[in-house]
């Protein structure tokens, strides 16, 4: 009975109102990233490889941001119209920011400082460029190479010195199995 009351005052209680951790470093949002990885399916994000070459620097990377389509959304009621209205203009504006002033090059996205130089990422400190660059060499180090991850199941080592695998055994049926 406890845990359904926990969860009701959970689903009841605003957004805003909810504890959040307090952050030293501006983190992307969710739907930032979501924006992220529908930008790029649409191939509206790139890199520009030649100008990361002609600039050298391997902390920068230049990204190509190119508008979006504008999707515009017909309310059902009067209110909701109205609503719907100022959240896309607002979506607009937000979207304009991204690309405004753009250079011909891209924008220069330094990695080691989490910065780029667009309206957007001033404001909120970060932005769907910067999130790109990041994803995109995530399995780089500093010099530009490839990181290599092993997958391998773990092995334990008993006290005998015999190597097992870890995990549950195999030997053991199911949970709640009587016999």
């Amino acid at each position: 009975m406890g845990t359904l009351l926990e969860e009701l005052r959970d689903c009841c209680m605003h957004e805003s109102s909810r504890q959040r951790p307090f952050c030293m470093e501006p983190e992307a949002a969710p739907t930032l990233t979501r924006r992220v990885v529908e930008l790029v399916r649409e191939k509206l994000l790139l890199r520009n490889i030649e100008a990361d070459r002609i600039a050298g620097d391997k902390g920068v990377m230049h990204v190509f941001g190119y508008p979006a389509k504008r999707i515009v959304v017909e309310g059902a009621k009067r209110s909701t119209e109205e609503e719907i209205a100022v959240s896309a203009r607002m979506d607009v504006n937000y979207a304009r920011m991204e690309v405004q002033d753009e250079p011909l090059y891209g924008w220069p996205v330094k990695l080691r400082q989490k910065l780029c130089p667009c309206n957007y990422c001033f404001k909120f400190g970060a932005c769907v460029h910067l999130v790109y660059a990041l994803r995109a060499t995530d399995r780089m180090d500093g010099a530009g190479r490839r990181i290599l991850v092993s997958r391998r199941i773990g092995r334990k080592r008993s006290e005998d010195g015999i190597t097992t695998l870890g995990g549950r055994p195999r030997a053991i049926g199911p949970a709640l199995s009587v016999d």
